[in-house]
């Protein structure tokens, strides 16, 4: 079974929810606006050093080895420790598709009370933990049964997770109390709530876990908690409208991907502390980053590619187009190919990070917006409520 690396990541403008329900009509609207709106983006170096293997303009986009239907606005999903569960949260029908990936169906369905915003699960694979926006409550479900155990309660609505390698600790943030709530989830209890100045919006850790970061999007901004003491040791000003936070594979650099002003802060891992500013294009995504070929990758919304970007300097070194409007990127354990879901249409763009850049396309459904890496390559379609399954053996041109 394939490992992968890294999890998708997106950031949708706050204003495109309605309740936490995500308007794709109004969301597209906004990113358009916002597209037109930055034409210009200063200091974008835009000559490339190599150039595209594009697939065969008339070859049909490839199919899915299944279409599994899920319940509505399906988003983020998570593999077990295992590989055999895939689990899905359904932000608006308030349930858990718990999909066996080795027949690639839904095994159960777990109804909860509140809308469904993010899931994580344990290292162990017995249990996973759902964050329930509208009944200000974390849910466990135990993924054996099928059935939630138990329920901790907060006093504001969760949004995203993040739980350590050794699910000690649960980190959750709660929209109207600009909080990060941490829990034990052994034990079912808060141990501390981390106050803001303003609402962190998504969360990471470093691969070592002695790092939280949080990303403010409002008032461009990243904290960086240190785990061993739950204090923040640092708040950066970043670019705008700051994404979730990636990190090189060893937790030397973290990367910030400034969705509002067109950039990618680096920031040292630890101390939070600024290296660098790169100038990267319209409506950077969170990068994922291959140290062995020195590069930096980022997806680009507003432009409708991805870019390539050398490590030590920044520098755009190679690019390849894709479908409307990418949000996210997925990289394979060794790097030699990125997936990235075209949210704007119904496709998956697959690059192939051979000499030169090579491209194919996948067909999902409506879009495309979050991929998961495992025996399959899974596309969460949040508009087609369902996501597709894809070989991960598929070549480019």
């Amino acid at each position: 079974m394939r490992r992968w690396k890294f999890s998708p990541a997106v950031r949708v403008p706050r204003s495109c929810h309605n309740r936490g329900v995500l308007d794709r009509s109004r969301f597209v609207g906004v990113v358009t606006r916002r597209i037109l709106a930055a034409t210009v983006v200063a200091g974008v170096a835009l000559s490339l050093a190599a150039p595209v293997r594009a697939a065969d303009s008339e070859s049909p986009p490839r199919s899915a080895v299944a279409t599994i239907p899920v319940g509505e606005t399906p988003r983020v999903g998570v593999l077990t420790p295992s590989g055999d569960t895939l689990v899905v949260p359904n932000l608006d029908s308030s349930t858990v598709s718990l999909i066996d990936t080795t027949s690639n169906s839904v095994r159960a369905t777990v109804p909860l009370s509140g809308k469904v915003w993010s899931v994580v699960v344990d290292p162990r694979g017995a249990v996973a933990y759902a964050s329930e926006i509208d009944s200000k409550r974390v849910s466990v479900i135990d993924l054996a049964t099928a059935r939630v155990t138990s329920t901790i309660r907060l006093g504001s609505k969760p949004e995203y997770l993040a739980i350590d390698a050794q699910g000690k600790r649960l980190y959750v943030t709660t929209r109207d109390s600009s909080t990060i709530t941490v829990i034990d989830p052994r034990k079912r209890r808060v141990i501390a709530i981390l106050p803001f100045m303003t609402q962190p919006y998504r969360i990471s850790l470093s691969p070592d876990g002695t790092r939280l970061y949080a990303s403010m999007t409002q008032d461009g901004r990243v904290a960086v908690v240190d785990t061993t003491r739950n204090r923040v040791v640092a708040r950066v000003r970043v670019g705008t409208q700051p994404a979730r936070v990636t990190t090189d594979p060893d937790g030397a650099r973290a990367y910030v991907a400034n969705w509002g002003s067109g950039s990618i802060t680096v920031l040292d891992g630890k101390s939070g502390a600024i290296q660098a500013t790169w100038q990267v294009g319209v409506q950077p995504n969170p990068p994922v980053v291959d140290k062995q070929r020195g590069l930096v990758i980022t997806a680009l919304a507003g432009e409708n590619r991805v870019v390539a970007l050398d490590y030590a300097t920044g520098a755009v070194v190679n690019s390849a187009p894709t479908g409307s409007r990418p949000w996210s990127l997925l990289a394979n354990p060794a790097y030699s190919r990125i997936y990235v879901p075209n949210f704007g249409g119904d496709t998956v763009t697959v690059v192939c990070l051979t000499e030169p850049w090579a491209t194919a396309t996948l067909q999902a459904q409506a879009a495309p917006i979050w991929l998961v890496g495992g025996p399959y390559l899974y596309s969460m379609n949040s508009a087609g409520n369902s996501v597709s399954a894809f070989a991960t053996d598929q070549e480019c041109a």
